[in-house]
């Protein structure tokens, strides 16, 4: 196992939303944790990123950046995937939708770390996390596990006259159901020492992490707080590796109740985050 720290030095421009964000500030750290499995007959590394996905100039740079630092690694198993994360840096300067944000900034003046620069520093990090966890790998014990935890909701409203969008208004009259299947199974991956001492664990969740999508401030949505209520019930330097699974529409945010469900929220003293925190941990 590693993990690093890949929280951008300087402001930079958020990703995740349809308009340009400047970050004002960070709410808690971004991170990325992996985990180096070696079957003698053949091995994988999976890398889970706080950033809202992985492009490909950045899992290329991962495996350049690896070289002859992790002897016995074949780069091309070196998986990358993101927590989908919409308050992490934006990390695709070519591509044609996001450079249009990019190039607003630069017309407003906008003072914003440089995409291709704070995207250098995150492969380093990774590749960093990579080489850790490769190089230190031991005998170990690994098994896996399946709950289910309410998280995501299907976020498709869909009207009487066949017209689908998301997060329409549920008390329209035209409102005619919500469009799809919900998943919420939790899957685990745990590995211990020979001696049967936890070291880490894989939680994969159908939701992507998006509680505070719409702020200003670089954060790990959720994720941040699984982490803290997992490290405080099973050890405080427990490896944490999140995975998003296929979602589909899936989003923490549900059409329904929400008068109550803000009002339970305040009963129980919890923010969203806190709240999916201790469902995820408890089926952990």
């Amino acid at each position: 196992w590693a993990q690093a720290d890949i929280t951008p030095p300087e402001r930079v421009l958020l990703c995740g939303q349809f308009h340009l964000r400047v970050s004002q500030g960070v709410t808690d750290p971004l991170t990325a944790t992996a985990m180096a499995i070696d079957g003698g007959d053949d091995h994988v590394v999976f890398v889970s990123c706080d950033l809202v996905a992985i492009p490909d100039p950045l899992l290329r740079d991962v495996r350049i950046m690896l070289g002859s630092r992790a002897p016995g690694l074949d780069p091309r198993k070196v998986v990358l995937n993101a927590t989908h994360t919409h308050t992490g840096p934006e990390m695709e300067g070519n591509n044609p939708f996001w450079s249009f944000f990019i190039d607003t900034a630069k017309d407003l003046g906008l003072e914003a770390m440089d995409v291709s620069e704070c995207s250098r520093l995150i492969a380093e990090a990774i590749a960093s996390a990579v080489v850790k966890a490769w190089n230190s790998r031991t005998a170990s014990k690994i098994a896996f596990g399946l709950d289910w935890a309410v998280v995501g909701h299907n976020r498709r409203w869909t009207n009487t006259q066949g017209v689908s969008r998301m997060y329409g208004d549920v008390n329209t009259p035209l409102f005619d159901h919500i469009e799809g299947y919900e998943e919420h199974t939790v899957g685990v991956v745990a590995a211990r020492t020979l001696q049967g001492e936890l070291t880490g664990l894989i939680v994969n969740v159908p939701c992507p992490s998006q509680t505070v999508e719409g702020t200003t401030t670089v954060s790990a949505d959720y994720w941040h707080d699984v982490r803290i209520e997992l490290r405080r019930r099973l050890g405080d330097n427990l490896f944490i590796l999140p995975q998003c699974s296929a979602a589909g529409d899936q989003a923490p945010r549900p059409l329904y109740e929400k008068t109550p469900k803000a009002r339970m929220l305040e009963i129980a003293g919890r923010s969203e985050r806190q709240e999916l925190a201790l469902r995820i941990a408890d089926a952990v």
